[in-house]
Formats: C-alpha cells, sequence, structure tokens
C-alpha cells in the first residue's frame, strides 16, 4: 500500500516519524503498482494527466479533513508501515484515517530514546529505564496530537501495541481528571469572588483544551499482568514465547546476563528482518514463522492465488524489513527498549485506568464521558494468549469495555481478516460499553 513516511521535531530535538495512506480506501488488496491513468489530447495527440479542478481538490481535502484521526502503535517487533497492511483500508473505510507511528529506534527515521546504553547497562542495581522510556513515548505521542490540533482521535493498537495503547489512556485520564479539578477550581474561585467584592483574587491560567479520546481499541494485545502462561477457550495451557522474554527483562535490572541477551536478541532481530528474511522464500517463512495451527491453515489457504503467495504475510515481511537498527549494526536498536516495556510484567499505568474504569461516577453526560474500549481476540492465539484480553476485560476494564471473540483463529489471521470488524469500532463508536 502507498505510504508517505512524516516527520515531527520534538521538544527535546528528537524525531518522531509517523506513516499515512492516501487514497487507502480506493486501493485495491491485489494492486501492487499505483498506475497513472493518461487520455489523449483531442487534436494534438498529446498525452496528457487527468486534470483535476482546483475544487475537486479542494472537496477532497475537505472530506480528508473530516475523517476521524486514527494512532496507530503497531506490534512487536515491528514498525509504522504495519498499519498499512493491517487497517489503513479498512480504518479508511470506516470515515477514519490511520496515523501509524514508529516508535523510538524503529523504522527508518524515529531517534531512539536518550538513553546511554554504554555507560547505563554496565552499572548494576540500575532500573532499566522502561518506566521513564514509556513517559517519555506517551508524552511524544501528545506533541503529535497537539501539532495536528484535533479536537478528538482514537487510538488502536496490535499485538506488542497494547501496553503503549493503555498508557495513553492512563495519561489521558489523568489529563482529564486534572481538567475536571481546575474546572472545580475555577468555579470556587468566580464564588469566591461574587462573595467578597473588595478582594479580588488571581484567577489561574486556565488549561488548554484537552483533546477527546473517543475509542480505545486492542487487537490481539500484550498485557503481562496477565502472565506470561496463557490458556485457550477450552482452558489448554498455553505457553507463548513470552515466557523467556518476562524472565529476561524482570531481572534487567540487576543482572547483565539479562541484559547482555536482551542485546543480542535486539541485535539479532534487527540483522534478521533486514538481511535474512528479504532473500528467504515465503513458503519457508510459512511453515516456520508459527507454530499456531489456526494460523498455519490461514497462511495456507491464503496462498492459492496465480503466484502462490499470501498478500497480507508478504506485505507485512516488507513493513518488518524496515525495523533497522540506528546507526551502526551493532548498536541496541529500539527492539531492546521496545522488549523493556512490552514484556514487562506490570506498569502502574494500568492500576490508573483500574480506577477510573471501576468507578462509576467518572462516566457523565458532560464531554468527559470514559473512552470505549473493544477488545478483540482469537480464542487460539498462541503468540498473545486469551487470557491477557480476559485480564483486561475483567480486571483492568471491571467488565465495562466491548469483548470480542473470534473462535478458533490465531494471531496472524485475526488481525489480517477481522481488520473491518477493529477498524469499525475505533472509526465509529462514541460510547462505553458496560
Amino acid at each position: 500500500m502507498h505510504s508517505v513516511e512524516h516527520t515531527l521535531k520534538l521538544k527535546d530535538g528528537r524525531l518522531l516519524a509517523y506513516h499515512t495512506f492516501p487514497n487507502a480506501e480506493e486501493e485495491d488488496e491485489d494492486e501492487e503498482v499505483k498506475v497513472k491513468v493518461k487520455v489523449k489530447a483531442d487534436k494534438d495527440n498529446i498525452d496528457k494527466e487527468c486534470a483535476i479542478s482546483t475544487e475537486e481538490r479542494e472537496q477532497e481535502q475537505e472530506q480528508e479533513q473530516k475523517r476521524h484521526p486514527v494512532l496507530y502503535f503497531h506490534g512487536y517487533p515491528s514498525c509504522g508501515l504495519e498499519g498499512g497492511v493491517t487497517s489503513a483500508r479498512s480504518v479508511a473505510r470506516a470515515g477514519g484515517k490511520l496515523y501509524a507511528i514508529d516508535r523510538p529506534g524503529m523504522g527508518k527515521i524515529s531517534s531512539p530514546y536518550y538513553y546511554p546504553y554504554n555507560k547505563e547497562e554496565e552499572k548494576e542495581n540500575e532500573n532499566s529505564n522502561s518506566n521513564s522510556n514509556l513517559d517519555t513515548f506517551v508524552e511524544n505521542v501528545w506533541e503529535l496530537v497537539e501539532d495536528h490540533g484535533w479536537n478528538e482521535f482514537s487510538i488502536l493498537g496490535v499485538s506488542g501495541g497494547g501496553p503503549y495503547i493503555l498508557a495513553v489512556l492512563a495519561s489521558y485520564l489523568q489529563r482529564m481528571e486534572k481538567q475536571k479539578m481546575r474546572k472545580q477550581q475555577d468555579q470556587h474561585h468566580s464564588s469566591d469572588n461574587s462573595n467578597n467584592n473588595n478582594k479580588t483574587k488571581s484567577r489561574p491560567l486556565p488549561l488548554p483544551l484537552l483533546p477527546r479520546l473517543r475509542n480505545v481499541c486492542l487487537v490481539c494485545a500484550v498485557c503481562m499482568s496477565a502472565g506470561s502462561v496463557g490458556s485457550d477457550n477450552n482452558g489448554i495451557k498455553i505457553s507463548s514465547g513470552l515466557e523467556s522474554m518476562n524472565t529476561l527483562v524482570e531481572t534487567a535490572s540487576t543482572s547483565r546476563i539479562s541484559r547482555f541477551w536482551l542485546q543480542m536478541f535486539a541485535v539479532t532481530q534487527g540483522i534478521m528482518n533486514n538481511y535474512i528474511i528479504p532473500i528467504v522464500p515465503i513458503s519457508w517463512i510459512q511453515k516456520s514463522m508459527t507454530n499456531n495451527v489456526a494460523d498455519q491453515q490461514w497462511m495456507l489457504s491464503s496462498s492459492n492465488n496465480n503466484d502462490g503467495k499470501n498478500k497480507y504475510l508478504s506485505n507485512y515481511l516488507l513493513a518488518r524489513k524496515s525495523m533497522v537498527a540506528q546507526g551502526k549494526l551493532l548498536s541496541y536498536p529500539g527492539i531492546y527498549d521496545d522488549t523493556l516495556i512490552v514484556v514487562r510484567a506490570h506498569h502502574t499505568l494500568e492500576d490508573i485506568i483500574r480506577k477510573h474504569y471501576n468507578n462509576k461516577n467518572d462516566d457523565d453526560n458532560n464531554g468527559n464521558d470514559l473512552p470505549a474500549v473493544g477488545i478483540f481476540q482469537g480464542t487460539s492465539d498462541s503468540n498473545v494468549p486469551l487470557s491477557h484480553a480476559q485480564f483486561m476485560y475483567t480486571s483492568i476494564f471491571h467488565e465495562r469495555s466491548k469483548l470480542i471473540l473470534y473462535k478458533d483463529l490465531g494471531h496472524l489471521s485475526m488481525i489480517a481478516t477481522k481488520s473491518d470488524d477493529y477498524a469499525a469500532f475505533v472509526a465509529t463508536t462514541t460510547t462505553i460499553k458496560s
């Protein structure tokens, strides 16, 4: 799919890269090359590009501005181009526009966190910085929202994008609470001034209007608070690849050995996705990419076309190819930082969400209602066990969300085949489902 990469210079001097996908609604799934249509001129027989009138162009721009903005948080490990494969077309058809962010150190342009690896990583008993890095990223997201001047927006996270979705939601709830408190202070200030004409207290500066976070969508999303070993819909235990990574992440702050293995994992993932996968036949990848039966069946059934390729998988691997290490090949790419955040056992930001969604008074009719939350999950997912979705639904959102389960679908098959469902939710839903 045709994509445009944008950059925003952040307040700290770093670059935030994100992707948009023009004409996503009109692009055909099997289209590989955009062909410019030409028509012959009248009597001179000269080829001309079809001209679009100024009025038509203005109408297109106006229609584009009316689309509901959806921020996309990619999986692990990947980059923003993934959004063009998974969701851009479906979001556009639902009336939205996808903005797929490259997380720090991922993609070709995004700046890594300010993090002196060579010094800090050698210190024993040093915090892994996953908290501060996650906070930094969330603030960068708000800078992007502010830069666009949106009045409202929604967020969509796939797989490893789950913890980032929860972090942005928690930040929004904190800002919403702060705005409510300031509003109450302003009302109290006005009341005091009306009762005391002789002494006028100085009014605090008003807070900038908080853009409304309308919808939150979690698709096969990682939530390590549920544990690294889960179960399927039949109660059968599923051990995903997250278990061993979780052990390394939880000991990284005190163990040089754990940090070393995490660094090696990050480097090898960069090499694998940039140099090895592009030259390996797709049929080999289909057989080795997952042990999930549902995903394997989907891959094979989706390959019954002229060239024998699964188009979705081909484009997905192309997106992952852009997940390059920043700087030198043996530097620590963004995958290292991403691992420390995505596979961490618990984030305190989840407690903020839990408090708000457990408080029935937080849902009012004054424009500050809680964002609608949709949790989409395949019941046969072995990459991210079903227990992660169930934990978020019951423990974090206290069932004040919508849990949508798809029987016998795995990780990739769920994300690939049900994009119209979760895109419709994130682009159109306006109220929470109790």
